[in-house]
């Protein structure tokens, strides 16, 4: 019970509750399946040799960087809202230079994955006190 004065005021059930992780459980997830999927593509065009090198180590990076992220997620770490970020930076990065490379080209995938990345580092920066230090 919490006082004011000569006012008894009885918490709220809601107040009492902890807030899910919804949210994080379902990208932290998503983001580990992901990076899997990076690496088997990566895998998949060394034995077909059907990408360049600059391809085959992009792909390796962001599967670490995703699964790097995706365990900071599902482990609730701050350093997770750093590497969400990342994501978001270099998406949007990626996307205006797909802007100007490819003009002519309309595709709602780059624009998805932007707004993605941007609403869940918003999610995670108003969830920071969450969020514990460390590995």
């Amino acid at each position: 019970m919490l006082t004011t004065g000569s006012h008894v005021m009885e918490p709220s059930p809601q107040a009492a509750r902890p807030v899910t992780y919804v949210w994080g459980n379902i990208q932290g997830s998503l983001q580990i399946i992901w990076a899997i999927a990076l690496v088997l593509l990566a895998v998949a065009g060394l034995i077909r040799g059907v990408a360049h090198f600059k391809m085959y180590v992009i792909l390796f990076v962001s599967a670490a960087l995703y699964l790097l992220v995706g365990i900071g997620i599902l482990r609730k770490r701050s350093y997770a809202l750093v590497l969400v970020c990342v994501c978001m930076i270099l998406t949007i990065v990626m996307y205006y230079q797909l802007l100007f490379a490819l003009p002519s080209r309309s595709d709602l995938l780059p624009v998805a994955r932007t707004l993605y990345w941007i609403f869940s580092f918003f999610y995670y920066l108003r969830r920071r006190r969450d969020l514990k230090s460390g590995w």
